[in-house]
């Protein structure tokens, strides 16, 4: 980005008084209205003006930058891309700033939007590992809730095998008596008839 872009990267321009007067920002006028911020750079003749109603572009008048009305969504939204020429003569994308709703901001280049993306990134990530490290159990590198979780599993365990020694025992005894009886040492109750009338 060219040196005056960069200074103007954090503010915003809007001149009420010229909507007031223009009605509504239109692709007609739009560049007209951009030529009255602070980020047009240079002067720009009143027939050029009029010219880039039609070219929907405007260069300064010593013609070393051009701007160019690159998008639009009336009366919202304006992308205005600001040009340098070559010396081979190239048109170069040096800014692009955008029209919202009347306000004149610079767009962002694209360094500092993977700049400010990362920056977040890199303290997302160092907050992450924060936590996870006043989390974790310095010797074993297990964590708190995995101790404590460990610790009831092992509790639970040891309640299952407790259940099932008692469980087992309890089956012990009943096919004990179950096979007695069918070994005949038991001798089974009968029925009396006459009890049975």
């Amino acid at each position: 980005m060219g040196e005056d872009a960069v200074e103007l990267k954090h503010i915003s321009w809007k001149d009420e008084g010229w909507i007031a007067r223009a009605g509504v920002l239109t692709t007609l006028n739009a560049l007209d209205y951009f030529s009255n911020s602070p980020f047009f750079i240079g002067s720009a003749r009143r027939d050029d003006l009029i010219a880039s109603r039609r070219t929907q572009r405007l260069e300064t008048a010593d013609g070393s930058i051009q701007y160019v009305l690159q998008d639009a969504q009336p009366p919202h939204l304006f992308v205005i891309r600001q040009e340098t020429k070559t010396d081979a003569g190239y048109d170069m994308p040096v800014a692009a700033y955008y029209i919202l709703d009347g306000t004149v901001y610079q767009s962002p280049s694209l360094y500092d939007v993977f700049y400010s993306r990362f920056k977040r990134c890199a303290f997302k990530i160092k907050d992450t590992m924060a936590f996870l490290a006043e989390d974790l159990n310095p010797i074993s590198g297990a964590s708190k809730q995995d101790v404590n979780m460990y610790d009831r599993l092992l509790s639970l365990e040891a309640r299952q095998q407790e259940e099932f020694s008692s469980n087992t025992e309890t089956y012990i005894r009943s096919d004990h008596i179950i096979s007695a009886i069918l070994s005949s040492e038991y001798q089974l109750p009968t029925i009396r008839d006459d009890m049975a009338d």
